[in-house]
């Protein structure tokens, strides 16, 4: 079985447990490390259907997802790889389905994009806001961790969101666009497409 089957076959099992609720583990793993990678996104038919991918875009996306990010082992020469096929993938895009990857990059970061400078900008954050939604995000991640858990993920996101004044509120969700399909019971039900894609890529592979 060649690397690419083997990558793609575990990938397939892991998305079938997931439609059997067992989770969609490694996805939602990967997600928790950065939303802002189209390499993890663009596993996803869904995604790919929101950003209006022609057959031939579509094909070379999945060369470069499936096809070429798996040849490195070295840890440095890996990250360089993975970044190469970043803007291989970016510059692959129209300048709207560009624009559309990053309000989809959004819609998964939620809260956590407040961290990022761009973003920061963008709302005229104060550094009193900074600081507290800094605090809040970090308590997030060490609640996660702890033995007896508080707030959950969500809540404590929500109370990033509060930090915010109404008008940046308002326009943190006009960044975000369009919201697409993206809730974990609509991804969870768009999964054995997944799969489906996932087996086909296994036969190609071959």
């Amino acid at each position: 079985m060649t690397k690419l089957v083997f990558a793609i076959a575990i990938a397939t099992a892991s998305v079938a447990a997931a439609s059997q609720g067992q989770g969609d583990g490694e996805f939602d793993k990967q997600i928790a490390r950065g939303a802002d990678d189209p390499l993890i996104l663009l596993q996803k038919v869904v995604i790919c259907e929101s950003l209006g991918l022609s057959q031939q875009q579509n094909t070379a996306i999945e060369k470069i997802v499936f096809f070429d990010s798996l040849d490195e082992k070295d840890e440095k020469r890996a990250d360089e790889a993975k970044e190469r096929n970043r803007k291989r993938v970016n510059d692959l895009l129209t300048p709207q389905q560009r624009s559309r990857l990053q309000e989809i990059i959004l819609q998964f970061e939620d809260a956590r994009a407040l961290r990022r400078k761009d973003i920061a900008t963008k709302l005229s954050l104060t550094d009193d806001q900074k600081s507290k939604i800094v605090e809040i995000l970090d308590n997030t991640v060490n609640a996660q961790k702890a033995p007896v858990r508080g707030l959950s993920r969500d809540e404590m996101y929500k109370q990033a969101l509060e930090v915010l004044t109404p008008p940046q509120r308002e326009q943190f969700e006009k960044l975000k666009g369009e919201i697409g399909p993206f809730t974990a019971r609509e991804l969870n039900a768009s999964r054995q497409r997944d799969i489906e894609r996932n087996q086909r890529l296994v036969q190609k592979g071959r």
